[in-house]
């Protein structure tokens, strides 16, 4: 699973992750902090608690997030791929 907190404790708004920024001395930084890092992830809501125990029951095994925020969700390994290369032509254009 991947996890994006060590973003927050980045100064600059690039979207590609390096193994430098898992390194960055910061409370966001999950990779080097045991626990939840402060402010809104850890204090999640009611609704975000029940779609945890009762998740969606759907055929999605594969995510990828786009510049924009969004995010592509794929079935299968080779719709995943199709995906991470949209995102990625998308950001160098």
């Amino acid at each position: 699973m991947k996890c994006g907190t060590h973003r927050t404790a980045r100064t600059c708004r690039r979207c590609t992750t390096t193994d430098c920024d898992y390194q960055i001395r910061s409370p966001y930084n999950t990779y080097l902090i045991d626990g939840l890092p402060p402010g809104p992830i850890g204090e999640p809501s009611e609704a975000s608690i029940e779609a945890a125990l009762y998740p969606a029951q759907t055929d999605f095994l594969y995510f990828v997030a786009r510049p924009d925020g969004q995010h592509i969700f794929s079935r299968t390994y080779r719709e995943h791929q199709r995906a991470v290369r949209e995102v990625q032509r998308a950001g160098t254009g």
